[in-house]
């Protein structure tokens, strides 16, 4: 895996393969199907606090992780090296994490959005890793990058991260047709 944030300079977005190690990807995908067995989904909403809310902007369903979750210590380990590595290169401020598992149904899509929300600023880097064994791109859930030069549909393609600045990149998830499995969540600064 190469990761350069300093790209995000100049590029809305970045897309990394074969992001996780071979044993990374075991790890991960055993997490989701454990919290997925074990009935950790629910629907997400969209907002934050009491302004949460569920509508039809988005269909997923989401697993959060916390630091209890010691099946998954290694991916927090790598997120924080991650977030280091974007303070060095952008300095950011970083100081923390949040992460969930996200499962789109046949049908599911998130409605165009950013990331930040208005009463938060907390959120400064969003990512998303695929985590589907496969995908054919005839199945849709591609995250469509709202850009300057127009829209950009990225492929969820397996072990595929893609990093861009929460406040600033309108994106969507375009309709699935067929389920589709992620670890998505924000490098964060802390509250002032």
């Amino acid at each position: 895996m190469t990761l350069k944030p300093a790209l995000l300079e100049s590029e809305p977005y970045l897309v990394v393969d074969k992001f996780l190690t071979r044993k990374e990807w075991g790890m991960a995908q055993a997490g989701f199907t454990k919290r997925w067995d074990g009935g950790e989904f629910h629907r997400a909403s969209i907002g934050s606090g009491e302004q949460a809310r569920h509508d039809e902007v988005r269909g997923d369903t989401v697993a959060w992780l916390y630091d209890e979750d010691t099946d998954l210590r290694w991916w927090d380990e790598k997120l924080s090296a991650i977030r280091l590595q974007f303070n060095l290169e952008l300095f950011l401020g970083l100081q923390d994490q949040e992460t969930h598992f996200a499962h789109y149904a046949t049908g599911s899509f998130y409605r165009k959005h950013l990331d930040r929300f208005s009463d938060d600023d907390r959120r400064v880097v969003s990512f998303v890793l695929y985590l589907n064994d496969e995908w054919d791109e005839a199945w849709g859930g591609e995250l469509r990058a709202h850009t300057l030069a127009g829209a950009v549909d990225i492929v969820p393609v397996p072990n595929r991260a893609v990093f861009f600045m929460s406040g600033d990149l309108l994106h969507e998830v375009l309709r699935t047709k067929h389920p589709r499995k992620s670890l998505t969540g924000w490098l964060r600064r802390r509250i002032r």
